[in-house]
């Protein structure tokens, strides 16, 4: 496979990632709230654009632990600007979920997460593939991967 086909394989793969994990959020805004019950959440994430890793623990007893969620704003903040938002915690909730359903063991890696308006402006400039009102404004999606996990799967 050509350094090409491979680029543009692997494009179209985070998209499907993306459009997947986006209806899932979407789909669980109009379900019931996840809830932990007694169990402490725990996500892994590496930042592909900062190369920073770390382990959030953003529930403990099925509450959301807000200086942790703080925390993770600064982590997915805008990596081009570095200016952060409130990311939506349901959207962190859904990707423990995943993780736990295909057996994670890597980090999840983030290729994308916030953006603001103006980068969003920019990268919608420079593909059609980018929506105009992205949930990534919004703090309510993230493009990811688990090294191991076929997209197929994770979606």
């Amino acid at each position: 496979m050509s350094g090409n086909t491979r680029v543009n394989w692997l494009t179209w793969a985070l998209r499907a990632a993306a459009l997947a994990a986006g209806a899932l959020l979407l789909a669980s805004q109009t379900a019931a709230p996840v809830t932990a019950g007694s169990g402490d959440r725990t996500i892994w994430l590496y930042h592909t654009h900062t190369h920073e890793t770390a382990k959030f623990t953003f529930k403990h007893n099925g509450q959301y632990d807000q200086n942790v969620l703080n925390q993770m704003n600064v982590f997915l903040a805008d990596w081009r600007n570095h200016k952060p938002t409130h990311m939506d915690p349901r959207l962190f909730d859904l990707l423990w979920e995943v993780y736990q359903d295909v057996g994670g063991n890597q980090p999840y890696n983030i290729v994308s997460a916030y953006r603001t308006p103006e980068t969003n402006s920019y990268l919608r400039s420079r593909s059609k593939a980018v929506a105009e009102h992205s949930q990534h404004m919004l703090g309510k999606a993230m493009d990811v991967f688990i090294p191991g996990v076929s997209l197929a799967t994770l979606r």
